[in-house]
């Protein structure tokens, strides 16, 4: 099915997002990258559901990408005809994390789409009460895209943000890049009844030069929102997250995305250097600056990850790696044969690696702690 599913608890009230990027046939609907979320036990982001099978609008409309929570191109997702044929490249859910207060889904729904993207990724960042949304997009010409996002209960637009409440339950949605978003309301079907027109939101922007890169945050907890701030830089994409006490950074390597093949994906970022597609770094307010400083280290698909002339993270071999260097616990993914070394800050000869106790080596000049695997 290509489905996955993440919640902060097992409480009633709890929140969950949940990422659907897979095959298309049948009851398996044209939705590759799309998403729910539930917030203290409502529904809040939606599917549009179905309706009865005799009536013309459930292929229409409720099988089809436009009921969905996915991107559009040029008012069109995926081919209408997959509901009935299916698809012969469909989509994925390609690295998920979830440790030391980070929670992290990729989704690959460049398949079912491929007769007009190149490329079609979507990142689910989870930190604290933030939810960021990154869609990576290359097309094969220039089209407009039509960010879609169906919603239940009562919808308030703020500029390009939208507070979406479902009795005590509220989240406010924003898009952060790029600046010349639009904000539109269109017609669609209510769930279970296609009798009944209701509303829903897309943001709208377009490609350059066939590409485009699209952030949004979903702050849990709009009565008291977390500081969110997107920065664009020449080399990346900056997105700061400030909670009381601590700040979480976060970039999107520009050259790892839009470069060709025949050139470096490395940025520097102040006196941080890597090829990682994506890096999140989490900081006291005072504490940025050095590698001591960092409580908690994720990086996706990378090979380093260096601060001036210390070694944070070295591999043989591209990895996606969530670490807190003042504890023993790793997780990582990657190809099956991995050489890998991580900064912790304390020697040790032992860590939990992905829920295993893992036997390793630590270098005390580098402050690296080694690992391993032949599988």
């Amino acid at each position: 099915m290509g489905w996955a599913m993440m919640r902060n608890s097992w409480e009633t009230r709890a929140t969950l997002l949940a990422v659907k990027s897979g095959s298309t046939w049948n009851h398996a609907h044209a939705d590759a990258g799309t998403f729910l979320l539930m917030h203290k036990g409502s529904p809040l982001i939606i599917d549009s559901g179905t309706c009865n099978y005799g009536r013309p609008e459930y292929s229409t409309y409720y099988r089809q990408s436009v009921a969905h929570n996915v991107v559009l191109f040029d008012g069109d997702g995926q081919p209408k005809d997959q509901i009935d044929i299916g698809n012969k490249f469909r989509g994925s859910i390609t690295n998920w994390f979830d440790g030391h207060g980070l929670r992290y889904i990729g989704a690959d729904a460049t398949g079912p789409v491929a007769h007009i993207a190149r490329r079609n990724y979507r990142h689910f960042l989870w930190i604290g009460d933030v939810i960021l949304i990154f869609d990576d997009i290359a097309t094969h010409y220039d089209v407009r895209l039509d960010w879609l996002l169906h919603t239940k209960g009562e919808v308030k637009q703020e500029g390009a943000s939208l507070i979406v409440q479902n009795q005590d339950a509220s989240v406010l949605v924003s898009s952060l890049y790029p600046s010349d978003v639009k904000l539109e309301q269109r017609q669609g079907l209510a769930p279970d009844d296609p009798d009944q027109r209701v509303p829903y939101h897309a943001f709208v922007f377009g490609t350059r030069n066939g590409r485009q890169r699209a952030i949004t945050a979903i702050d849990l907890n709009p009565a008291q929102r977390t500081r969110v701030e997107c920065r664009a830089h020449d080399q990346d994409l900056e997105v700061v997250i400030q909670e009381p006490g601590e700040t979480h950074r976060v970039y999107f390597d520009l050259r790892s995305i839009d470069g060709p093949y025949n050139m470096s994906s490395t940025i520097s970022i102040g006196s941080w250097t890597t090829d990682a597609y994506l890096l999140a770094l989490s900081h006291s307010d005072a504490e940025m600056d050095s590698r001591e400083g960092i409580s908690r280290f994720f990086l996706l698909d990378g090979s380093f990850l260096r601060h001036q002339e210390s070694s944070v993270m070295e591999s043989l071999s591209k990895a996606s790696c969530l670490w807190n260097p003042r504890k023993p616990e790793v997780y990582t993914q990657s190809q099956r044969r991995l050489n890998l070394g991580l900064y912790l800050r304390d020697p040790t000869v032992q860590v939990r690696w992905n829920g295993v106790n893992a036997q390793g080596r630590y270098d005390q000049s580098s402050g690296l702690f080694h690992l391993q695997s032949f599988a």
